[in-house]
């Protein structure tokens, strides 16, 4: 078993090289894509009702996965 300095990109516990750049960079376009088309389906709907409510919680999912994929790239792409 090879030894290991403590900042090595080949003793990163197995996770380096998990996150291909191709892979990264559709998961923001999707993430971008998600929370600009809630956001301006949220200007065009009346609040109270159930569109708003679930487009509200869509642009909550899309604002979480946009913020997991920036910290998924910036983590692993070290």
């Amino acid at each position: 078993m090879p030894r290991c300095r403590a900042r090595s990109r080949s003793c990163a516990g197995g996770l380096s090289g998990v996150l291909s750049p191709e892979i990264g960079r559709y998961a923001f376009r999707w993430a971008i894509f998600i929370v600009l088309v809630a956001a301006g389906l949220l200007v065009t709907l009346s609040p109270g009702t159930p569109e708003f409510a679930v487009t509200l919680l869509t642009l909550l999912i899309g604002v979480l996965f946009l913020g997991a994929t920036i910290a998924a790239i910036r983590l692993l792409g070290r």
